[in-house]
């Protein structure tokens, strides 16, 4: 049943709501009370307003289509993150690939082949540019006495070239004799044996 609140119904019948709360508590008027207490909503109903002369709109009935419900996307599936070291390396490694191609640079500006777009002067260093280093292989035997090197012949005692550090010129077997050969420890019972043998020595069966 279509029911209007009482704004709704005094605005129909063309009165004041002050007029129409009078005249409900006066009986002239039906009504319900939608709640409890003392200040409850009042619903006038359509039946009632059309007997007192209102003309009641008829209701329109709209009808609404509901909406297609939207079909849901299916979300890609996860991709697996790298970790924070794995992509360092990965950074590291494609870094490395460019400078070996010539396309990336150090942080002044040196490229693999040597050259430096940034400045005309060779290879920088953070200290600024870096005069060219010739390189030069060191030398194992420069803190040796010469006498002593490979390439230099070397007299022995007897003047004679000396063939190998083994050889009986060699300077360093001036004085050597030879390795002695080594003591043989006596045994613990040798000294036993002979004070036997000194005493039994006259004695016979």
């Amino acid at each position: 049943m279509q029911t209007f609140s009482k704004a709704q119904a005094a605005r129909l019948l063309g009165i004041s709501t002050r007029t129409l709360t009078r005249r409900v508590a006066a009986g002239t008027i039906r009504c319900k009370r939608v709640g409890e207490g003392q200040f409850a909503e009042l619903a006038f109903s359509a039946d009632e307003l059309r007997r007192l002369g209102a003309t009641i709109p008829e209701p329109v009935t709209v009808t609404v289509e509901a909406a297609p419900e939207p079909q849901p996307t299916p979300e890609p599936a996860p991709q697996p993150q790298p970790s924070a070291f794995e992509q360092h390396l990965a950074d590291d490694l494609a870094f490395a690939e460019a400078y070996l191609r010539g396309e990336a640079s150090d942080s002044a500006g040196n490229k693999h082949d040597g050259s430096n777009s940034r400045f005309l002067s060779g290879q920088q260093s953070l200290l600024g540019p870096q005069p060219a280093r010739i390189r030069t292989r060191p030398s194992t035997t420069g803190h040796m006495n010469a006498a002593l090197v490979g390439g230099t012949p070397q007299r022995g005692t007897d003047g004679e070239v000396v063939a190998h550090a083994g050889s009986d010129n060699a300077p360093l077997l001036k004085n050597f004799t030879g390795i002695p050969a080594p003591t043989r420890l006596r045994h613990p019972n040798s000294v036993r044996q002979e004070i036997l043998s000194g005493v039994l020595a006259g004695w016979s069966r």
